[in-house]
This record gives structure tokens, sequence and C-alpha cells, in this order.
């Protein structure tokens, strides 16, 4: 359930970048932000691991590795964020294609990306059928566009009825993977592994992010400063546990999580190394961020205009 929770999770920061990015402005600063950050967290871990923890040395690769995360990393440590970054880069590009498409050619081409993207990947198991992630965002990105674009689409049902799919569809995702797994030896030898059905271009993981997209997207939250300081935080949240050399450290060094696999307080664990992971990490973000903050401002100001003559 949590791995599935955590491909869901990825999908839907790309549909709510589509869903807000698909009638809004290019900012440069914006990448730059975020480029900030990577860096802040990337070299500060290399130094970590390199000076404190002794788990590296100082070499070529992993010093490249480290101050150019989001050119080097881009299957594995902090994949999210160049694929992230190429989205956004692309997104005028992108937004102008939405601009001409008319309803139904943008339907045929959500139904043709669907096809190869996810449907084949996911019946032959197979990522070869697509060109990665970043395909993949390009589609989640146009999916998140057409549910701002035609929301009646998706209320001509109540909501009632997209919650209880969901549920059925989730519901069909663990009876599969169980069984995949319990008969891991038969289906072996036709090359049948349930860890496709958990990739972020799963049509089952596709579709139960629509659907989440779908369910909350028309709620009315009342504004809150507390609340958006917090949402503010996650992207760091996410590089600052899932660096290549925190990881580790984090989860075995010092919630030791592999000892409680077997164990019957195994979710009461996992919820509690969450929370503290989330708090800790929510802090240590909004503190970078207010160090940052001058570095930022000074930034965009010489930067100013540089939107318009770029796009």
């Amino acid at each position: 359930n949590l791995l599935i929770l955590n491909r869901k999770l990825f999908n839907q920061q790309t549909l709510i970048t589509g869903y807000f990015m698909c009638e809004s402005s290019f900012k440069v600063l914006k990448i730059v932000k975020l480029e900030m950050a990577v860096l802040f967290y990337s070299i500060g871990y290399y130094v970590i691991a390199c000076f404190i923890w002794h788990i590296d040395t100082v070499n070529y690769l992993s010093f490249r590795n480290a101050v150019l995360p989001s050119l080097t990393n881009l299957g594995t440590e902090y994949w999210f964020v160049p694929c992230y970054f190429a989205v956004v880069l692309v997104s005028p590009f992108l937004n102008k294609m939405l601009e001409t498409l008319e309803q139904t050619q943008l339907r045929k081409l959500l139904l043709i990306l669907l096809l190869f993207i996810s449907i084949i990947p996911t019946v032959l198991q197979s990522v070869s059928w697509y060109d990665g992630n970043i395909a993949l965002f390009i589609f989640l990105y146009f999916i998140g566009a057409y549910l701002k674009k035609y929301p009646e689409e998706f209320e001509r049902g109540r909501k009632i009825k997209w919650f209880f799919f969901g549920i059925v569809l989730w519901a069909i995702l663990i009876f599969l993977v169980c069984f995949l797994k319990i008969n891991a030896d038969i289906f072996q030898n036709f090359a049948i592994s349930a860890d496709y059905l958990f990739y972020g271009n799963s049509i089952f993981i596709i579709m139960l992010s629509v659907i989440f997209m779908v369910l909350f997207a028309r709620i009315q939250i009342k504004h809150s400063v507390w609340l958006n300081k917090i949402a503010g935080t996650t992207l760091g949240i996410y590089l600052i546990h899932d660096n290549i050399y925190a990881r580790q450290y984090i989860w075995e060094n010092i919630f030791h999580c592999s000892k409680y696999y077997e164990s019957p307080r195994l979710m009461l664990h996992a919820g509690c190394c969450i929370l503290i992971v989330f708090a800790t990490g929510a802090i240590i973000e909004y503190l970078r961020s207010l160090l940052f903050r001058p570095l930022e401002n000074y930034v965009g100001f010489k930067m100013r205009g540089n939107k318009e003559r770029v796009f």
C-alpha cells in the first residue's frame, strides 16, 4: 500500500503541475529556486558523507554527481527533479500545443499516449515502449491540463462514484500483486512480475492518480498561511530523506526499519517514522528557505524580464 501511495504521489505532483501551469506563464525564477535547493542538499550530503560519515571518498565521479545532481542522476538519485525540470522548461511549448488542440483532438492524443506509455508496457511488462519518466511526465501534464480545461467531463457523475471506483481499483491492484507474489514461482517462467504494477506508468497507478485528482481538484480549502508554508517544504523533504547518502542512514541507522519487517508493530513504526521525517524535514527546509531568501530575491531582481526574452 505504501509503495502504491509513493508512486501515485509522484504522478500527482505532475498532474497538479499540468493543472495549474497550463494557463499560467513560465517563471525562470521557479527553476532557479528549485535548483538552489537541490544543490544545497546534494552538495551538503556529499560533504557529510565524505568527511563525517566516511561512507564515500572524494573522486571525480562522486563530485560530479554532487555538483550536477539534476544532470547526472536522471535515473537514480533525485530522478524526479530532472524530469520535473524538463516538463517545466518545455511547458510554454506544451501550452501552445494545448491552445491549438480541440477537445476531441486532445482526447485522442491522450488515448494514444495512454496506449504506448501505460497500457502496452503494463501488459507486456516492458519499459522499452516509451522513453522513460520524461515521456510519462509530459503525458501526466497533458492529463492535468485536460482536467483543468474540461472539468465538466468529470463532474457529470457524483464524486461518490469516483471514490468507490478508486477503492475497487485499489483492491484489484492489491489482489493482483498478492496473487503474483504468492505464485511467483509459477509466473516467473512467463516473465510476469508484480513489480511492473507499481511503476509510475502502470495503468493502475495512472488511473488511481487521476481519480484522486478528480476527487480533490474542486475542493474549496480555506486559505491558511501555515498550510501553504508546510506545502512549500514538501519538495525539500523529498530532497532531504531520499538522498542517496541519507536514505540508508535514516531508515537503518536511525530508525532500524528492517527489524520491523515481520513485526506486528510494522505499521505503527512506519507511521511514526514518516511523521518524524516529515516534521524534521519540514523544519530544515523552512530554515533553508529563510537562509536563501535574500539570495533568491537578488537573483529574481537580476533575472526580471528574462522570461520575455527567452519565450
